[in-house]
Formats: C-alpha cells, sequence, structure tokens
C-alpha cells in the first residue's frame, strides 16, 4: 500500500505552517521537563517543535515510509524516542506526561478511550481532531459522562481548513484534555460509576433511578447527583442489576467494530 493509500486510510491531514504549530505547543505549556507523547508524527512537523520544548518526546508511527523518513531527519536529536508500531498495542509511558499530537481522525475515539483507560493516563491531552468527534466529549452522553469525573474537557481553537493538507473537508479543532487533580468521584467508586452510567444509559425504563429527563439532557452535575444518591441507597439489588454493564458494552463494541473494520478494509488490523 502507497504513502497516499496509507495516508487516506488513516484520515490525515498535515498541518504545514511550522510558525502555527511553534504557537500551538507553546501555548501547551510544554517545558523542559516534561516527556510528551506523539501519535502519528506522519511529516514531522510537530515533532520537530517537539523536541526544540520538551525533555523528551515520543513518537509512535505505524508508517514504514514516515518513520524511516523521521529516523533520518531527527537522527541528531538525543531527546528523541521513535517507534514504528501501532499505537493502539503501544505500552503507554510509566511516567507522568503529556500528549500532543495530530491523531489519525479515523481512529479519534479509540486512541482517546486508550489514552484515558490507561492504568497511566496523561496529565494533559492536546489532541487536533475533527470538530464532530470534539464535541462528543463537551455535551453529556455515555462516553463524556463515563469520563467527566476524572477528566476535563475543551476546545479554544478552531483551524483553517487551510493549515491542513491535504485540505480537508470537515472542521478541525484543538480538542484539550486535563486530568483532574482530585477526581469528583472516589477511585474506590469508579467501576460501580461505570456500571451505573451505562445502565441506566441502555434502558428505556432504567429501574435503579428516576431521571427527570433523558440521559442526553441530563448534566454532568446531575449525574453525579444521582450517582451520589444510588450508593447512599445502599440497594443490593440495584448493584447486582447494574453489575458488569460497562464490561459487556466495552465487549460487544469491540465485536462489533472489528465485524466493521473487516467489511470495509482486508487491511484493517494492519492500521488499528
Amino acid at each position: 500500500m502507497d504513502k497516499l493509500s496509507v495516508q487516506k486510510l488513516l484520515s490525515q491531514n498535515f498541518f504545514h505552517d511550522s510558525r502555527l504549530v511553534a504557537k500551538l505547543v507553546k501555548d501547551a505549556a510544554i517545558t523542559s521537563s516534561d516527556t510528551v507523547l506523539e501519535i502519528g508524527p506522519g511529516l514531522g512537523i510537530i515533532t520537530e517543535e517537539l523536541i526544540k520544548t520538551a525533555g523528551k518526546v515520543i513518537a509512535v508511527e505505524l508508517d514504514q515510509n514516515y518513520f524511516e523518513m523521521l529516523q533520518s531527519r531527527f537522527s541528531q536529536y538525543h531527546n528523541l524516542e521513535l517507534h514504528h508500531s501501532n499505537f493502539l498495542t503501544f505500552n503507554l509511558p510509566c511516567q507522568s506526561y503529556k500528549v500532543f499530537s495530530n491523531i489519525p481522525f479515523r481512529f479519534t475515539g479509540d486512541i482517546i478511550r486508550k489514552l484515558l483507560q490507561a492504568a497511566n493516563p496523561p496529565e494533559t491531552a492536546n489532541l487536533i481532531v475533527q470538530k464532530e468527534a470534539a464535541n462528543k466529549y463537551l455535551t453529556p452522553n455515555l462516553i463524556s459522562v463515563l469520563f467527566y469525573p476524572w477528566f476535563e474537557f475543551s476546545f479554544s481553537r478552531k483551524f483553517r481548513r487551510e493549515d491542513f493538507r491535504p485540505i480537508p473537508k470537515v472542521d478541525i479543532v484543538l480538542l484539550q484534555i486535563k486530568k483532574r487533580a482530585i477526581p469528583l468521584i472516589n477511585s474506590s467508586n469508579r467501576k460501580t460509576y461505570e456500571d451505573f452510567v451505562t445502565y441506566v444509559f441502555n434502558q428505556k425504563k432504567p429501574h435503579v433511578i428516576r431521571l427527570p429527563k433523558i440521559p442526553t439532557q441530563t448534566s454532568f452535575h446531575e449525574w453525579l447527583d444521582f450517582f451520589s444518591k444510588f450508593l447512599q441507597e445502599k440497594n443490593l439489588l440495584k448493584l447486582r442489576r447494574i453489575s458488569g454493564s460497562a464490561t459487556k458494552l466495552f465487549l460487544e463494541q469491540q465485536r462489533l467494530q472489528k465485524i466493521h473494520r473487516t467489511r470495509t478494509n482486508k487491511n484493517w488490523k494492519n492500521y488499528s
């Protein structure tokens, strides 16, 4: 598969103005004491700015041609750790780290879930993504409500389509994710919270709590209040009813994604 075919499959649109990239990296408050993970560096325009600023850069590139080009281009930099790997199977850093990446749009959801569900998630993540994908984390839905107690989501910049090559047909924004210093829910209750939210979202008439409005119209703070009341009940029957809901949904999503990718592209295993 040639470079253009890979780029199309991964849905990557690259920056071409180094001045814009330099400003973005500066605004991300990356310093010489930071380890920064970059996903899909491609041509290396972001990589070049990161290695000037960060103490250490870990770049994970799937495409063999891009990887070899990056190896040659940045061979003199000792603070760059370059990996030819599939990010979705890549071992995340054990130490504190940040993420700054223009990620492959096709795998936005998979990439964000991997980062935020990790045992050691990033302190911050600045991700260039489609506006439609970013909106999913800013309004109440199953995914955003699940992550809300542990992470803050925002986007502060909408890019011009002309900032990228090839020029995309969609709007692109900078999605900013910040790990909360103090979670809004005790970590010991995380699994119960995930089961509670997943169960309520997927039942037309959830029997464990009475919502005054539909789940997507229930604010983030209201979700926290409802969960707090649910815990206070200490109702073993209701706890058993929701148990395992999140795991079941995750396994079902994995199965459907595998079926979809197999049908749409016989080479999906090489890129997912």
